[in-house]
C-alpha cells in the first residue's frame, strides 16, 4: 500500500514536557482535546490515550482553517449536500 504524505507534513512527533501541575490537569483527560490559549486562540490537541488516533486527527485538522470556515459560515450562501459533492466527484474520477 502506497502511503500519501500531505505537502509540509512532517512524520516526526515533536515533545513538549509539561509541569507537574498541567501533567495532573491532562492525565485527567479521557479524549482528544483541544488546547486553547486564555484568548482562546487554538494552540494544538491533545490525546492521552491513543497517539496513532492523535496524530490522525492533528494531520485531518491541518487542512481546515477555521477562519474559512467562519468566513464561510458568516457569509450566508448555501453549501453543497453530501450526495452532491460524491457525485460530482465521482463524474470527475470518470
Amino acid at each position: 500500500m502506497m502511503r500519501h504524505e500531505p505537502t509540509g507534513f512532517q512524520s516526526h512527533m515533536n515533545t513538549l514536557t509539561v509541569d507537574t501541575s498541567l501533567q495532573q490537569s491532562l492525565g485527567a483527560l479521557s479524549g482528544i482535546t483541544e488546547v486553547r490559549a486564555t484568548d482562546g486562540r487554538l494552540i494544538g490537541y491533545f490525546s492521552p490515550c491513543d497517539a496513532d488516533r492523535a496524530r490522525l486527527y492533528a494531520e485531518a485538522a491541518s487542512h481546515f482553517d477555521p477562519e474559512e470556515i467562519r468566513t464561510r459560515r458568516s457569509s450566508g450562501e448555501m453549501g453543497r449536500r453530501l450526495a452532491d459533492v460524491i457525485a460530482s466527484l465521482n463524474e470527475q474520477a470518470d
